[in-house]
């Protein structure tokens, strides 16, 4: 048989659970909802900036007659902001705009990192704004942008941007845009780079995938060859002496404070001279390093005099040294 203080101890704890019990059903009353309604806005929120950053790349800032812009910035933002006078603004300073200042990079989507509920009810989403060129798109996202299976990994510059989005009181999308600010610019120095492992000795380096130049070419799948020693502790540079008239010439260069030796043979074909190269560098923590590849460069003096300025301008521009000086600081063992 109980004594009088065992069945009031169980008396309370029974009391003291149904009150939990309460507790808990009453938070989940007033609170749920509330938790509930945050997510479908960040959910709202979210699509909105999303939209405007879609809408991004469809605005020219570059174009000269100001009737034209300024129905194209109303076509694309009108309806994504909560006042007119920020359209006015960005129609005053184009270049504090959101749109395409150039052919290439383009602003392709906002990528946003958080949304973050204000005091006052509204959002403040900060992200980026990334920025790509043709490089960055894969064969699927050339034929069609919109297919699922067209996924951006890669950039070419990111912009971060903070936009704060408020609740509308009027017809429309429930959230529009009241303030817009740029950040700072982040450019990836490997933009349209592929990322591969050497399957013989296991490390990894980038290379770009293609070079966009009508007179300096590669092959299709062009792919620069990478050696490593490790033993080798430093090495000497045997300059080819001048006047020498060898096919092979070997020459010393600085490419940003690091000293390459770089050997290089010419084979003159009909219409192209395909150059061998083979850049070598000494590293303390990697040894020796030996970047080989062929570029074909065509013959400017064959080409009709109307091109072959261009052609030889062209051509210096495809900066080989700063290439390979890029490949070789991507190297990771």
């Amino acid at each position: 048989m109980k004594s009088q203080n065992s069945q009031k101890n169980e008396d309370r704890n029974i009391f003291l659970v149904f009150v939990a019990i309460l507790v808990v059903i009453g938070l989940a009353y007033f609170v749920y909802p509330k938790l509930h309604s945050d997510a479908k806005d960040i959910e709202s929120v979210n699509n909105v900036v999303e939209t405007f950053g879609k809408r991004m790349q469809d605005v020219n800032l570059k174009i000269e007659d100001q009737d034209v812009l300024s129905l194209t910035i109303e076509k694309e933002y009108g309806d994504l902001v909560i006042s007119p006078d920020l359209l006015v603004d960005w129609l005053r300073d184009p270049s504090s705009a959101p749109g395409t200042q150039v052919s290439s990079p383009w602003p392709d989507h906002i990528e946003i990192l958080s949304t973050e509920k204000q005091e006052n009810g509204s959002y403040e989403v900060k992200g980026n704004v990334v920025q790509i060129t043709s490089n960055e798109l894969s064969d699927i996202c050339i034929k069609d942008r919109e297919n699922p299976a067209c996924v951006i990994t890669d950039y070419s510059v990111k912009q971060a941007i903070d936009i704060i989005v408020e609740k509308n009181r009027e017809e429309g999308l429930p959230w529009l845009i009241s303030k817009v600010t740029f950040g700072d610019f982040d450019i990836n120095e490997y933009s349209g780079w592929e990322r591969i492992q050497n399957d013989e000795v296991g490390f990894f380096y980038k290379y770009p995938k293609k070079i966009a130049n009508n007179y300096v070419l590669t092959n299709e799948n062009w792919l620069p060859q990478i050696i490593v020693d490790s033993f080798v502790k430093d090495f000497n540079c045997d300059i080819t002496k001048k006047g020498n008239k060898t096919k092979e010439i070997v020459t010393k260069t600085s490419i940003n404070n690091n000293d390459y030796c770089v050997t290089t043979k010419t084979l003159s074909q009909a219409g192209t001279n395909t150059n061998d190269y083979n850049y070598q560098t000494f590293s303390s923590d990697k040894g020796l390093i030996s970047v080989l590849f062929s570029l074909d460069y065509v013959q400017c003096s064959t080409l009709g005099k109307d091109v072959q300025e261009d052609c030889k301008s062209t051509q210096k521009m495809v900066n080989i040294d700063n290439m390979v000086d890029k490949i070789v600081r991507s190297i990771e063992l």
